[in-house]
């Protein structure tokens, strides 16, 4: 074993420690929304910090220990919490080197409350072809943002209930269901500052076709021989009018897709016949092997599960 003799050497020069406040942008004030403080502690010794953060009564709402080299270290606090208060508050910083020195400190900072938010340029659209509306507005400040469409006094949707930046806000929503009349957009925004409310009407011109995602089932796939070639006639049940119906030919091993057909339904309900002549995308008749025919419909409202079927294209 080894040891090594160190002396501990007094600073020739005596502590010091300023305090200040550099709150998120520098500011010597943070709102009960955003309470995230800094501190900083500028000592000319290396020093534990000790900082306590007090109210207006002297009560003491936060504290954390710090380790600071020589020159400025930022101590931040979020201090928030139910408690939390319109007032000034205390930083009170304690700094300690190796040798037992120690001096104190004090910076003092406010927490207020935010401006009190405005409301401006709502635009409401509404389309009963489609069963869906949009609304854009601007805020002035941050706020909790409440958007509800309403019938008269009674509420129908709320839309959005939950806390924004300043600036423009968009949402959309659903009007599938509404009858023909008269309705408004109500827009609540509130910070600790106050609220502000404001509203917009709008109107829906027919009933809006409420669009259901569609649904396929029960595929099979039937081989055709001809003098031309062999075909292969793909059958399903479907439900959904002027859906989109997607067919995809792979092959069975690496899914590759060598043909795509694309159509439409025609019915609210019936059975979907196509039938492929055994020619790939690239104008080629594909080769013999084991292949997947896959088949699913979209529209509005969504999509429908895969319904896939193995078949097989022979030699002849």
């Amino acid at each position: 074993k080894k040891s090594v003799a160190f002396t501990l050497v007094k600073p020739s020069d005596s502590l010091s420690l300023k305090a200040s406040v550099v709150g998120v942008t520098g500011e010597n004030y943070v709102y009960i929304e955003n309470p995230l403080i800094g501190i900083d502690a500028n000592v000319n010794i290396g020093s534990m910090l000790t900082v306590k953060i007090k109210n207006s009564s002297g009560k003491e709402i936060d504290s954390g220990k710090f380790i600071s080299g020589k020159g400025s270290s930022n101590c931040w606090f979020d201090i928030s919490g139910s408690s939390l208060k319109e007032g000034s508050y205390t930083a009170e910083i304690t700094a300690k080197t190796l040798d037992g020195a120690s001096k104190t400190a004090k910076a003092s900072f406010n927490v207020k409350k935010m401006p009190k938010p405005s409301i401006s340029n709502i635009s409401v659209s509404a389309d009963s072809d489609t069963g869906s509306g949009s609304v854009s507005l601007k805020v002035s400040q941050p706020s909790t943002v409440t958007i509800v469409i309403k019938s008269g006094s009674s509420t129908k949707q709320t839309v959005v209930n939950q806390y924004y930046s300043a600036g423009t806000i968009k949402a959309s929503f659903s009007i599938g269901g509404y009858a023909p009349g008269t309705y408004s957009v109500s827009v609540t925004a509130r910070n600790s500052g106050g609220a502000a409310e404001s509203s917009k009407s709008f109107e829906v011109k027919k009933k809006p076709v409420v669009v259901k995602k569609p649904t396929a089932s029960n595929l099979n796939i039937k081989f055709l021989a001809g003098k031309d070639g062999d075909k292969y006639q793909a059958s399903f049940n479907y439900t959904g009018k002027n859906a989109k119906v997607i067919i995809d030919v792979m092959y069975n091993d690496t899914e590759e897709i060598v043909y795509t057909y694309q159509g439409t339904t025609t019915k609210d309900s019936a059975t979907f016949t196509y039938t492929w002549d055994g020619f790939k995308s690239n104008g080629f008749r594909a080769r013999t092997g084991s292949y997947t025919m896959r088949v699913y419909l979209v529209n509005s409202a969504g999509k429908t599960e895969y319904l896939r079927r193995n078949f097989t294209i022979g030699e002849g």
